[in-house]
């Protein structure tokens, strides 16, 4: 192992990956319940109530494939077996093939975090990239990168969702072609089912049009979980003040999962909600701790780093400042751009592995870090 991602390791508690049958399953269960219910409620209730049902079964569908994603890391409970099946499962509403979603996540992702070409996430495009990108491709980064999460919805379901999940190339293919075959086929035959389902229920409690409802009952959900899916993507992994790379010799293991991730502060509900999801910086120090111990390991993490562990106190405004300042990347001089090649942040400081402690100094050396101002006069910090 690194040494350095060994020191990192060294700051967690040594108990973090325990994992729990029971309560992996509970999780699973309730979740699915919840998902189901919102299903029964889109379909069957009046109209109105079917519309708010629709958008709680967007963050249901979200909520199952946050255990799913856990199951998937092979951290939800201790059974390898019973993780492959509870991840299969709960991907399915979400419509992603376990194989993809593992190669790509835990192979790319994990792996490779904010280090482009090889992470799947939301790369930043360079200004000379950006310049000879067709004309289309410029206006959906354009679209992409606007001040909502629509935007950020689109872009997971086109340049996440289908060209990584659904259709990958061969580079992003999994190994196992028959695996991930497999996997595509079961994806397919849930969605068709799903419509014929909800079609059948629709003419049978004699809704209007059982078409048009079908249209609305499987569309409108998926739209706030991919709108949710490409808000996580891209908050988790871009801020005026994380880097990005493209020269493998400039990242580091602490480069890509301490400083390259962030923890995003919502109310607790949220974070009860989402499972601890937002407790990101831990999880991308150690994928193989259980979603319900990550709070333990987050806070010892920003304890040994609390001048690396990006802590967004997240509203509105946060993200509308990121997407107004984080569109295009300068890869040499670590700084973001506009469009127009502008920049919009400071040059950062790239320490690469130097800042990364040893197991006995670690909170010594961490707590010297001094943050250097990466926010120029004229930009508001976050």
């Amino acid at each position: 192992m690194d040494p350095h991602a060994k020191a990192i390791l060294h700051t967690l508690p040594d108990d973090r990956r325990q994992r729990s049958t029971m309560v992996g399953v509970v999780l699973f269960t309730v979740c699915l319940c919840a998902w189901m219910i919102c299903v029964l409620t889109v379909a069957l209730a009046p109209i109105w109530l079917s519309v708010f049902a629709s958008i709680v079964s967007g963050f249901a569908i979200s909520t199952l494939f946050i255990v799913g994603h856990d199951a998937c890391h092979g951290s939800l409970v201790p059974s390898r077996r019973l993780n492959r099946i509870i991840a299969t499962l709960a991907f399915l509403p979400a419509l992603h093939p376990f194989s993809t979603w593992k190669r790509n996540h835990n192979g790319m992702h994990h792996v490779w975090t904010n280090l482009k070409h090889e992470d799947p996430g939301y790369a930043p495009w360079s200004f000379d990239e950006f310049r000879r990108l067709p004309l289309i491709r410029r206006l959906m980064e354009r679209v992409y990168r606007t001040r909502t999460t629509a935007g950020l919805g689109l872009f997971y379901f086109v340049e996440v969702w289908c060209k990584y999940q659904i259709f990958p190339g061969r580079a992003h293919g999994p190994a196992n072609q028959h695996e991930f075959q497999r996997d595509r086929l079961l994806v397919t035959v849930f969605l068709i089912g799903q419509c014929a389902g909800m079609y059948l229920m629709a003419s049978v409690t004699n809704r209007p049009s059982p078409v048009l409802f079908t249209i609305f009952a499987i569309v409108a959900p998926y739209a706030v979980f991919f709108s949710l899916m490409g808000f996580v993507t891209f908050q988790h992994h871009t801020h005026p003040e994380i880097p990005w790379f493209d020269q493998r010799e400039e990242w580091t293991y602490f480069q890509g999962q301490v400083r390259g991730t962030t923890h995003i502060q919502f109310p607790r509900f949220c974070d009860v909600i989402l499972l601890n999801i937002l407790e990101h910086s831990a999880h991308h120090v150690d994928p193989l701790i259980p979603l319900y111990r990550l709070p333990e390991s987050q806070n010892a993490l920003e304890d040994a780093y609390p001048q690396t562990v990006k802590i967004i106190a997240w509203n509105p405004l946060v993200l509308w400042k990121t997407l107004s300042c984080c569109k295009l990347y300068d890869y040499e001089q670590h700084r973001w751009l506009d469009f127009a090649g502008k920049p919009t942040t400071a040059r950062q400081y790239i320490a690469g592995s130097s800042l990364a402690p040893s197991c006995k100094d670690h909170v010594k050396i961490a707590s010297s870090v001094v943050a250097c101002d990466l926010v120029p006069s004229g930009v508001d910090r976050l």
